[in-house]
């Protein structure tokens, strides 16, 4: 049985010596507490995910959508290279999920404490510019090298990299400058 599963049993089962007139009052208070306890951690992760999820709906989503055409388009980049190894593939999605989520999750907790000010709301869209970097600038390089360089052009590929190295969120959107003749 997995540990949810169990989790859940014990719970319900907590809760029904709750109602059990055989028990005496000390033994159901016992049982409520244990119920309690196992179920207001779930509960407390439960409400901050979805306060959070009601608060970046729209930047869940942005990650979702980069991930999945991140998948596409390397798919078919190591699909057309004739290397497409679908463990590998699957791994590797895996491991962009898994590090956006954690690394994301844990600068988000710092950032939390920090209250609401100029720093705190310039630190959060960075992390989250970042965030919907990593996978955008996976598909840009494999469209990149599908078109044999010539989309997307080399001074939004240089500008994507600049980005990644010095996370100049400020250079990143500033418009490029043209040459003067």
């Amino acid at each position: 049985m997995n540990t949810l599963k169990i989790f859940t049993l014990k719970i319900y089962c907590n809760l029904i010596l709750l109602g059990y007139r055989e028990l005496s009052w000390t033994e159901r208070f016992w049982s409520f507490v244990k119920s309690f306890l196992a179920f207001s951690p779930v509960a407390f992760i439960l409400g901050a995910v979805h306060a959070w999820y009601l608060e970046n709906e729209h930047f869940f989503y942005a990650v979702s959508i980069l991930v999945i055409i991140n998948m596409v388009f390397g798919g078919r980049m190591h699909w057309k290279k004739r290397n497409f190894n679908i463990k590998l593939f699957l791994n590797k999605t895996s491991e962009m999920i898994i590090s956006l989520t954690l690394i994301y999750l844990g600068l988000e907790m710092i950032i939390s404490h920090g209250g609401d000010n100029y720093v705190t709301s310039g630190f959060r869209a960075a992390l989250q510019m970042t965030s919907l970097l990593y996978p955008f600038s996976k598909i840009a390089k494999n469209v990149h090298i599908l078109s044999k360089g010539k989309y997307p052009p080399e001074w939004i590929m240089k500008k994507l990299f600049d980005f990644e190295k010095t996370g100049d969120l400020k250079e990143f959107l500033d418009t490029p400058k043209t040459p003067q003749p």
